[in-house]
């Protein structure tokens, strides 16, 4: 092969629209053009080893589902970023689908059917950050007590058998991360602390009921049982105990009378709050170095964003609310230059 065959344009294997270089995505015997590629399932993740075969199986799969969901209809749904859409029979729920968007006819989700569960596995996932205040010198310091703000985010993973393009699913229930801020608080005679319980806080007994929910659901489509009547999303009654500590307002330090404050003026002489210092955004290249500027200072890449990145081994592509982490979230693949589409 020559060096200029790798620019000649080839043949979608699938459609037979001839493509040029940065038209086609590869198969294992064969290319593939961008178009066919978005006619696949969004939880199908083994493109690049998959034969044209296995493809235009999927393809017809896919058409067929197509034509099924025009009479398919749900009687539950539960999700608010992710939402799974479930048909029921005599109150057993049978089949499902998931969608981001509420136009799942229009987007092709799969049905699928609770038979086809072989386990379904709830997340939580929590991340916790200290929150700290700039002092009168411009010191970043801890308040006392601390702060801290923890971070929640709820999803599900279902292991499906029997779908030849379906391995697994996996995903988020909540449209935002749940944020909740506390203070730590002292420690007693004892040396004890209280731990923090995220129980205490509504929007996170909203989402854990939502997630329990969806949980019972599919396991009575697995075992083909009714579900009993509740309401489908449920937030338990606080129990009876104090609640979190109010957060006391920043302090600044006047730069005019040294006076300490808490409002938006001195009441030493009246002088305003200096208003906070501006600082670039941050953005993190796929080589890992972190830049303010336009181009990488490390290897002179041009500033993108996730929705610039597409994978180049599953083709996955970034949905509303992800975020870059340098490695590609549906198969560990660390993102190059390669992945860029800017």
């Amino acid at each position: 092969m020559g060096l200029f065959d790798v620019f000649k344009k080839k043949d979608c294997e699938i459609c037979g629209k001839e493509v040029g270089i940065f038209g086609y995505k590869k198969l294992e015997d064969g290319e593939i053009c961008k178009d066919c590629v978005k006619l696949l399932s969004p939880w199908f993740d083994d493109r690049r080893h998959s034969t044209v075969e296995q493809i235009k199986a999927q393809l017809a799969a896919r058409e067929k589902n197509r034509q099924a969901l025009q009479s398919w209809n749900y009687s539950l749904a539960l999700g608010d970023y992710y939402t799974m859409y479930v048909k029921t029979e005599g109150d057993v729920p049978v089949s499902f689908v998931v969608s981001a968007n509420e136009n799942f006819r229009e987007n092709n989700a799969d049905i699928l059917e609770f038979s086809q569960v072989a386990a379904c596995t709830p997340d939580i996932r929590e991340s916790k950050e200290e929150l700290k205040r700039t002092n009168s010198q411009g010191e970043k310091v801890s308040f006392d007590p601390p702060r801290y703000e923890y971070r929640y985010d709820f999803s599900v993973k279902l292991d499906i058998q029997g779908c030849p393009y379906i391995d697994d699913m996996r995903f988020k229930i909540n449209a935002s991360t749940v944020k909740l801020e506390t203070v730590m608080p002292r420690a007693t005679l004892l040396g004890a602390f209280q731990s923090f319980d995220p129980m205490l806080y509504p929007e996170y007994r909203h989402y854990k009921a939502m997630l329990d929910a969806l949980c019972e659901i599919v396991s009575c489509g697995q075992r083909g049982v009714a579900r009993a009547e509740r309401p489908v999303v449920e937030a338990a009654p606080a129990p009876q105990v104090q609640e979190p500590a109010p957060i006391p307002a920043d302090t600044w330090k006047c730069e005019s009378c040294g006076s300490e404050n808490t409002g938006k003026f001195c009441q030493g002489c009246g002088a305003p709050k200096p208003a906070p210092a501006q600082h670039a955004a941050n953005w993190t290249c796929v080589c890992g170095t972190v830049n303010t500027g336009k181009f990488c200072q490390n290897c002179g890449t041009k500033q993108f964003t996730i929705n610039d990145i597409e994978c180049s081994e599953c083709s996955w592509r970034a949905e509303p609310g992800d975020v870059f982490t340098g490695y590609c979230p549906s198969c560990d693949h660390k993102f190059g230059p390669e992945d860029l589409d800017i």
